[in-house]
């Protein structure tokens, strides 16, 4: 885990509950996971999971461009024909 400080209020969803709740500016936090680009984090309160939108207003985080993905080229199924 590392421990990061908030910068500005974030709204949160408490694990596992789901409610909706704010984080406060200067709250410390501990970050348990990431994925996709959403953090979960543990404070003194519990489980929170922070949505990717909101994660640069966490410090020390840097926000990484998600990739596009192209899928693979199919060959073109009518070439050869007219």
């Amino acid at each position: 885990m590392s421990s990061h400080i908030l910068l500005r209020d974030i709204p949160a969803t408490t694990i596992p509950t789901g409610e909706r709740c704010i984080l406060p500016s200067g709250a410390a936090v501990d970050i348990t996971q990431t994925l996709g680009g959403n953090v979960t984090v543990r404070v003194d309160r519990g489980l929170y999971r922070i949505e990717r939108e909101h994660t640069e207003a966490i410090s020390g985080i840097r926000r990484t461009r998600r990739r596009r993905v192209r899928p693979p080229s199919l060959p073109n199924r009518r070439s050869g024909r007219r």
